[in-house]
């Protein structure tokens, strides 16, 4: 290992110097000194402070509020200093000093498993002072060899060797390792071994705070080898100067012809242990280290404003997230979308006001969210767990950006933000309409996005066409919606069109297939109702404000060889416009002509994805859709979205 040898030889003398002046000084005073250097760590050191506060939220934030995880980080730094000034006054360490200040519990464990003669392994971890409990008991009578990691400076390296060894511990080398540990155990020796951080990809995944968590497997794959004993051992602080040692029950390791499933069962034992320990003492443990990075699982959390059409869009980027992820081996957890409920609008636009300056800072804190939210918007907020935040629209725009800072965490809007702006954001998804500037960090898209694939649509249509039952052939699919103040349809619209479709199924003998939606008013169901409940051609009649069912809309895409969908919701275009085979939008005439929703329409109309009509055109846009020769170019924003996604994963 290539290293500075002048910041060596400066790091070893410091070292020395201040383990004699330690010595000197009361044990009360070393520990107060050691954590106000973690204070200073606590602030300074940022970059491991935000991943212990991470680590933290994503395992306890359930429990704890930020400022009480904050504190918990704190004290991880004090904690993490006290040991390092204990361990530069291990010179002073002695029987007297574990009879005033050391408790041991459960060493008849030790005891029990020499006389079985097969050696013993300390399983451990970085808890409380977690170099202290192989000193200890090794002035107990039971020396250990202890597997230790190489630092980065030789003489520095070398001097802290020196301070384990000095009671009778002696240090294991990483170059000998496996065979000097399988020699102590066969001389009936006790080992002891750290095992709690990530052994990355080609480590022992188990389950571990919820998680799938790599653990290296080297402690039980000896006592499968060897036959010994493996005891969890947990050296914990209590009023600053004073440890309990637990030496806990030796794990059940069991051979049963599998070692891979051996392995596993051992190592699950071990991280259900470790995992008691830390959430009773969750700030002895050192979590400033990437413990998850190796986990193969990832959270995505979804702020819902409460607008369906809003909803249906973070989905679809949800789910074209989770197949980028998937492509690397990744698998999505999908928390329950968290519905966000301000208290008012000024207090909405004070923490949009506030968002402009998020930064580092506002992780632990969120009291400008805890203000501008409802009570239990804030906790759904503050318990979630997430390594992305996908919102869209304009109101829950700044709330994603704060979140992201808070945990910290990948930020994804759809729709322009606004405010704050796109730039502000991981990645944006933005409509083509709104004529979004060119960005890496934003993608345009011609539609909304939407959750459907494929594989959805290939399989409500056949649930749908077995509860339909009977064989079907040439399919007109209806989606009707309703009237907005943009795109308002008259009932004689309605009228026109139920007459045109009546007609062109019988001229065609065409099946159909139709569904209203929550936008269809009670009179426009009823016209539905009278004209297609009895027609033999109707095979389908979906009246959505009274009797829906999963999967109606993506297996009527799925069935249909045209389908007709209403304009005046461009998610449900969208949907149509990315699977249907061939897709008419039926426009009112009275609609507001230049609107967004019509510049993408006539867009799709462009680019040949979709045919655009009136009601008194109606029966020769269903004729120019089935005598179509050739595939129809279908939209293709999921693509979009998927290779800017590629881009922050």
């Amino acid at each position: 290992m290539k290293t500075n040898s002048f910041g060596d030889s400066t790091l070893y003398f410091l070292a020395r110097g201040l383990s004699a002046l330690l010595c000197l000084l009361p044990l009360s005073l070393c520990l107060w000194i050691g954590r106000r250097v973690g204070d200073i760590a606590f602030l300074f050191y940022r970059k491991r402070g935000e991943i212990a506060y991470a680590n933290l939220k994503s395992c306890l934030g359930g429990k704890y509020f930020p400022s009480q995880l904050l504190r918990l980080e704190r004290k991880v730094f004090q904690n993490l200093m006290q040991t390092a000034v204990e361990v530069l006054r291990f010179p002073k360490v002695n029987e007297g000093y574990l009879s005033r200040y050391v408790t041991f519990h459960g060493m008849d464990r030790l005891a029990k498993a020499k006389e079985r003669g097969k050696g013993t392994i300390a399983l451990t971890a970085h808890f409380g002072n977690w170099e202290l409990q192989s000193v200890g008991a090794a002035i107990r009578g039971y020396p250990e060899q202890v597997l230790a990691r190489q630092q980065k400076f030789p003489k520095t390296n070398a001097l802290l060797n020196r301070y384990r060894e000095l009671t009778g511990c002696k240090v294991i080398h990483k170059g000998l390792m496996i065979r000097e540990i399988i020699r102590a155990l066969r001389e009936n020796g006790l080992v002891g071994i750290l095992t709690d951080q990530d052994a990355g990809r080609n480590g022992v995944f188990v389950n571990f705070f919820g998680r799938p968590t790599s653990f290296a497997p080297g402690a039980i794959a000896f006592a499968l080898k060897t036959g010994c004993e493996v005891i969890p051992c947990f050296a914990r602080r209590e009023r600053h100067a004073h440890h309990v040692i637990e030496i806990t029950e030796p794990l059940n390791i069991t051979k049963s012809g599998n070692e891979e499933e051996d392995l596993k069962q051992g190592l699950q034992q071990f991280a259900e242990r470790l995992e008691n320990f830390i959430r009773k003492y969750p700030d002895q443990w050192l979590w400033l280290h990437k413990r998850w990075k190796s986990s193969p699982t990832r959270h995505v959390a979804i702020l819902n404003d409460g607008k369906a059409g809003h909803l249906n869009q973070s989905l679809g980027v949800a789910s074209s997230l989770q197949h980028v992820l998937q492509e690397k081996g990744l698998h999505v957890v999908h928390e329950e979308p968290i519905g966000i409920r301000y208290k008012n609008k000024w207090r909405r636009m004070f923490l949009a006001a506030l968002s402009l300056q998020a930064n580092r800072s506002c992780q632990g804190c969120l009291k400008c969210v805890r203000f501008a939210l409802t009570k239990d918007s804030y906790e759904k907020v503050i318990r979630s767990h997430h390594d992305f935040v996908i919102s869209t629209g304009s109101s829950v725009a700044p709330l994603n950006r704060i979140l992201s800072y808070d945990h910290p965490a990948r930020s994804i809007v759809v729709m322009d933000p606004v405010f704050p702006p796109a730039s502000s954001f991981d990645l944006a998804v933005i409509p083509h309409h709104d004529k979004p500037p060119l960005s890496s960090q934003i993608v345009a898209t011609r539609g909304a996005p939407h959750a459907l694939t494929e594989e959805k649509i290939r399989q409500e249509a056949s649930r749908l066409a077995q509860r339909i039952g009977g064989p079907l052939t040439r399919c007109l699919g209806l989606l009707i919606g309703g009237s907005t103040e943009e795109f308002p349809f008259r009932q004689e619209e309605f009228t026109l069109m139920i007459e045109t479709v009546t007609q062109e199924a019988k001229k065609r003998n065409l099946e159909l297939l139709v569904s209203s939606s929550r936008r269809t008013s009670k009179e426009i169901e009823e016209m539905l109702e009278k004209s297609w409940k009895n027609d033999p051609h109707c095979k389908l009649l979906v009246l959505a404000n009274r009797m829906n069912f999963d999967g109606v809309v993506p297996g009527i895409l799925g069935l249909s060889n045209v389908v007709i969908v209403t304009g005046e919701s461009i998610s449900m275009v969208s949907e149509a416009a990315s699977a249907a085979d061939r897709l008419i939008v039926f426009l009112p005439s009275g609609r507001k002509k230049g609107s967004k929703i019509e510049q993408t329409l006539s867009q799709l109309a462009k680019e040949h994805q979709a045919i655009l009509t009136e009601g008194e055109n109606l029966g020769g846009a269903i004729q120019k859709a089935f005598e179509a020769k050739g595939p129809r170019s279908r939209l293709d924003d999921a693509k979009r979205i998927e290779e800017a996604l590629r881009r922050i994963v």
